[in-house]
Formats: structure tokens, sequence, C-alpha cells
């Protein structure tokens, strides 16, 4: 579990998603997580920006970033 956890990293980031919510303390290694040359959760939230939605994000789609980005962290403690 060490080793898993180490993967991880010591550093993490907190991601707002508007000036009252944000995801606290996700792993700096999740946050900056690439695949395609692409930072996966960071574009996935600039797609979903209020305005280009033209609303706020629903709870299933919060919840589903959050559910990717434990994805993210169970990925890095297996590779």
């Amino acid at each position: 579990m060490g080793n898993a956890l180490a993967a991880l990293g010591d550093t993490t980031v907190d991601v707002y998603l508007n000036g009252n919510a944000f995801w606290r303390n996700v792993p700096d290694a999740v946050w900056n997580y690439r695949l395609g040359g692409y930072q996966v959760l960071k574009k996935w939230l600039s797609y979903r920006e209020r305005v280009i939605l033209e609303r706020t994000l629903h709870a299933e789609e919060v919840q589903y970033f959050t559910d990717t980005a434990r994805r993210i962290g169970a990925i890095l403690t297996i590779v």
C-alpha cells in the first residue's frame, strides 16, 4: 500500500469549479495526468465552463468529475 500512495505523490491541489465550490486535496499526479497529450481533468472542466454550457453543472456532472479523478488515482497506483 505504501508504494501505491507514493505513486500519487506528496503534493495536492485544490481544483475550483467556481468561487464557491471546489475539490480539495486532489493529488497533483491525478490533476496533471495526461492522456493523448491532454491534461484529462482540466480538459474535461474546460468544456463545461458556464460560458460554454450556458448553465451550471448538474450534480451528476460534478459527481462524474469526482469519479473520474478517483479512477485516474487508481490507475496511477497500479502502473
